[in-house]
């Protein structure tokens, strides 16, 4: 049996499912049913379901950021913690 998030059970299928769309949102269901070994319906099934159970959360688009004319975009965190200096 899977693991369950959210009342739901996910199988190996479903983790091949999920493997893929991660890489791509956008890859046709006919040729993810050929790389998981389902029928296309059973595909769209079971993204339908992955997405109305939150498992997948958004379907997302990545822009390039020079395409926009912003050449560089950086987010930095930095986290100092105050210690004893070591002699």
């Amino acid at each position: 049996m899977g693991v369950h998030l959210q009342n739901f059970a996910i199988d190996a299928f479903d983790r091949a499912l999920l493997d893929l769309v991660r890489r791509n949102n956008l890859t046709p269901a006919r040729y993810l049913a050929e790389q998981v070994g389902l029928s296309e319906s059973a595909v769209l099934r079971r993204l339908r379901r992955l997405r109305k159970t939150g498992i997948i959360s958004g379907d997302v688009s990545i822009v390039r950021s020079a395409s926009l004319g912003r050449p560089l975009t950086v987010i930095v965190l930095v986290s100092m913690v105050r210690g004893a200096h070591a002699d």
